[in-house]
């Protein structure tokens, strides 16, 4: 018999609720029963990009995003199981990730943070939620992030010689080593730069199947500069965010109201294939395969600069597995809420830098 599990999450775009509702049978395999997207209201998108950059925060604004992006994830959970005519009440528990408001995991004091308040989740669903997946983790010693490498083992990694990568926000990489063990880490920006320029100059939430991208020509001054960024030449495990790849970072390099949108854009994405290239030859290990999920593998000025990065390397989406790529950042989540009803642990010691295995996330209802 087959249990029900929902993954909800809004990521570093912050322009939608992901909501992935999946199967896990009596044996542990899952399977993507549906996938929804609910777009996250335009004040509210506004109050949580505040909330992520501003120094001094308002407790009551806080509070407020808190429970508002809650109710959308109980809607988003609701209008999941209605697509896939399912009961709501016939899941056995919400996986939420939240939203990413800080993510400091540098120096002290160390520490991650997603609102989304489980108790109002809880409220409206009457679904046991379970939550607050990454403090555990840097509590731990790890970095908090990535976990996407304990789905991408699970789905993908069928073979030697195969490697994912998850572009959302931020790009990550999963590979086994030498040794056979997981690895996984952030190897920089995804579409979180590319987003912001589309949003910023180009007056549209991002740059759909990266059609301005690809009618621009890298400068390539610009892109030798950004490739210096200490960050990429740092050992794994690590992880990054907004908090350093966002328009100021991009501003200190070039005027961005001088040059042209398509090239910023052309550039950007050149920026993140370069970098997810060289994440993985800095592993020194053999990949012949590589599965690309997350939303930038809509992109297709994005993939074809990847193909180019990768040379030998045969680049496919997880669409080849039967897997949306759009939809595994919410099946992780409901997987990791599989994984705590069940008391299973996980040792991220080689991906994040946690000691010990751990039971990630806290319930509530349960």
């Amino acid at each position: 018999m087959s249990e029900y599990y929902i993954g909800l999450l809004s990521g570093t775009s912050i322009d939608a609720v992901d909501a992935g509702l999946i199967s896990v049978t009596e044996n542990g395999e899952l399977s993507l029963i549906d996938f929804v997207e609910l777009p996250i209201p335009y004040d509210l998108q506004q109050t949580l990009r505040s909330l992520a950059t501003a120094d001094n925060v308002a407790l009551a604004t806080l509070a407020s995003a808190d429970i508002g992006i809650a109710e959308l994830f109980a809607d988003a959970a609701a209008t999941v199981c209605d697509k896939a005519q399912i009961k709501l009440r016939d899941v056995a528990a919400i996986g939420s990730h939240g939203q990413t408001i800080r993510h400091h995991v540098e120096k002290a004091p160390r520490f991650t943070w997603q609102i989304g308040d489980p108790n109002t989740l809880y409220q409206r669903t009457s679904v046991p939620v379970v939550s607050d997946f990454r403090r555990l983790d840097v509590a731990a010693g790890g970095q908090g992030a990535p976990f996407a490498p304990l789905l991408h083992e699970k789905c993908f990694l069928q073979r030697p010689g195969c490697a994912v990568v998850n572009i959302g926000g931020i790009a990550n990489v999963t590979l086994r080593n030498a040794q056979g063990e997981l690895i996984g880490f952030d190897s920089g920006p995804g579409m979180c730069l590319s987003d912001a320029l589309a949003r910023l100059l180009c007056d549209r939430p991002y740059d759909r199947s990266g059609e301005v991208a690809a009618n621009g020509k890298v400068i390539a001054p610009l892109l030798d500069a950004l490739l210096q960024e200490p960050y990429f030449d740092l050992p794994s495990p690590k992880s990054t965010g907004p908090e350093l790849f966002n328009v100021d970072w991009l501003s200190r390099f070039i005027n961005l109201t001088q040059a042209k949108a398509t090239d910023l854009l052309a550039s950007v994405v050149t920026l993140t294939a370069r970098t997810i290239a060289k994440a993985l030859e800095a592993t020194g290990v053999a990949i012949d395969e590589l599965v690309v999920c997350g939303g930038g593998a809509y992109n297709e000025a994005l993939l074809a600069e990847l193909a180019s990065a990768c040379q030998g390397i045969e680049v496919k989406t997880s669409d080849a597995f039967g897997v949306s790529p759009c939809a595994v950042e919410a099946m992780l989540f409901a997987y990791l809420a599989y994984l705590n009803c069940h008391q299973q642990s996980v040792n991220l010691s080689t991906v994040t830098g946690s000691q010990g295995e751990l039971i990630l996330g806290a319930r509530t209802g349960i």
